[in-house]
């Protein structure tokens, strides 16, 4: 009698299938890992690349307020290339004396009071997607723009103020550029009061100058007014920014502020003045 052989062929059609059900389950597995740890990942880029954006952007701000000898106190409303600006949370502005590192003395005279009128405003990112790119933003950037020739020449003690001089409210041919991108505007305060924070915190941008002059004597000034008061003279500005971008369907954001101090100095000593 012949015995039956039996050979192995390989796997049955169930053993099969559970295989591929397990190595399914597996890869499953594994996708989801990779894809939670690229979206970490993300989170983790975008939050670093957004705390450097602020780094710059202070970086920035703060090198032009150190040499600023007038800051806008908050509430004067500036027209620059003909569009309005109001000093306060959403815009800062500054003067800088020529012949400063930004502020260049090219093809002026000695005895010229000339200089460089700084805006760092939040407004619309659309004129910039070109250069900035497109992306999960607040649609909000902080932009800089840039001013030559400007003329404080004060006729007499009235005249102290730079907000009440025309020449000083109306700004033409600007330089644009944008500082920060992805800008959280109701988190931002460059330059007046802002309510932020839960609860709800009042914080001041613009410190007073304790310092005074001869021609501070009259009531046209004085260390008591307000820092939204036209006639205020600013010693230190300190401004919080927070930027935000969406990544996988959620917000990142990043808020930082930093003090920086002017050069504002006492009314009877004005800045540039001939010697």
């Amino acid at each position: 009698m012949k015995r039956a052989v039996k050979h192995s062929l390989g796997l049955s059609l169930v053993e099969l299938l559970i295989a591929m059900a397990i190595l399914g389950i597996l890869l499953a597995m594994l996708s989801a890992f990779l894809i939670s740890n690229q979206r970490v990942t993300n989170t983790q880029i975008t939050a670093a690349t957004l705390s450097n954006d602020l780094r710059l952007a202070h970086l920035r701000i703060g090198e032009i307020v150190s040499q600023a000898h007038y800051i806008y106190p908050s509430g004067q409303t500036l027209t620059i290339d003909g569009k309005p600006f109001t000093t306060g949370p959403g815009a800062l502005a500054v003067l800088v004396p020529r012949g400063t590192t930004y502020c260049k003395a090219e093809g002026l005279t000695a005895t010229d009071r000339d200089y460089c009128g700084f805006a760092y405003v939040i407004e619309d990112r659309a004129p910039y997607v070109s250069l900035l790119g497109l992306g999960a933003t607040t649609n909000l950037v902080i932009a800089e723009y840039k001013v030559v020739g400007l003329e404080w020449n004060p006729i007499d003690a009235d005249d102290k103020t730079p907000a009440e001089l025309l020449a000083l409210t109306l700004w033409n041919d600007p330089e644009v550029s944008p500082v920060a991108d992805s800008v959280d505007a109701a988190n931002t305060n460059l330059a007046g009061t802002i309510t932020m924070g839960t609860p709800p915190q009042k914080k001041v941008a613009l410190t007073m100058s304790s310092r005074t002059g001869t021609l501070d004597v009259n009531a046209n000034f004085s260390v008591t007014v307000s820092n939204d008061s036209p006639k205020a003279l600013i010693s230190g500005v300190t401004s919080t920014i927070t930027l935000e971008r969406t990544v996988n369907g959620k917000p990142i954001s990043v808020s930082r502020g930093n003090y920086v101090f002017s050069k504002a100095i006492p009314r009877n000593a004005l800045p540039n003045a001939p010697q």
